[in-house]
């Protein structure tokens, strides 16, 4: 770790294990869902995250003392603030032997766990606020008689300024730039483009309502919009 720390000055180094051979069940597959949403959280992949050996670089080490947590969620916390602090990551192979299966784990499978998932979460929970708001206001439209693609349109119109506000300033951290609006409206037009289409022809393909067609929409749509707000509308300081 020491030697790694010295090759790479300006990343995080970690120690990770490889998880094979006789690997306890909560230890196996905690990291593997801990580390399928980390990746859809932050865009990195990292091969074990809850991984407490790890070597910090001295330029980051103001940053990594503001960052809020203990135990557990303070590890998780650090990696989601990587691509703030702009550092990059630099894994190290260990051994590692399970004793008594993992008896002396100071990790607890539902508390710490919780911790964990709910920094996490944090990530997706403006998409879903938005969601809501923009699913709510469109059933009220099409209860007034409002065209579908009317209705869409007005809908996402209202839940993308909430979904900006909080993408930026909650998930992440004021990061965009002075054309972070500017990108975030483009993306949002081509989006609302595409799912107005999608409601107003699809209830003519298939034997589904335009209300119960957007769920599927906006799921997909979804997906992609948070990739593209990661990595390219909020992806600078």
């Amino acid at each position: 770790m020491g030697e790694a720390a010295l090759q790479h000055p300006g990343a995080l180094i970690l120690g990770s294990r490889e998880f094979t051979g006789n690997v306890p069940f909560k230890s196996r597959w905690g990291n593997r869902i801990t580390r399928w949403v980390y990746r859809m959280a932050s865009g990195l992949s990292i091969r074990d995250t809850q991984t407490g050996l790890r070597a910090l670089p001295p330029c980051s080490l103001e940053q990594m003392i503001a960052i809020e947590g203990e135990r557990y969620e303070y590890e998780m916390n650090v990696l989601l603030r990587i691509r703030d602090m702009n550092l990059d990551v630099h894994e190290v192979t260990i051994e590692t032997i399970y004793i008594d299966d993992n008896a002396g784990s100071h990790f607890n499978p539902v508390r710490d766990a919780f911790r964990i998932y709910m920094v996490i979460f944090r990530y997706l929970f403006s998409s879903i606020a938005s969601f809501v708001v923009d699913y709510v206001l469109y059933w009220l439209l099409l209860g007034l008689s409002v065209m579908p693609v009317l209705a869409y349109a007005l809908a996402r119109l209202v839940s993308s300024q909430v979904n900006y506000r909080l993408n930026r300033y909650t998930v992440f951290g004021g990061r965009g730039g002075k054309y972070a609006m500017l990108k975030y409206y483009a993306l949002a037009v081509v989006q609302g483009a595409v799912g107005a289409a999608l409601v107003q022809i699809l209830p003519g393909i298939l034997p589904v309502s335009a209300a119960v067609i957007k769920i599927p929409v906006d799921i997909i749509l979804f997906m992609i919009s948070f990739v593209i707000q990661r990595d390219f509308v909020f992806n600078k300081s």
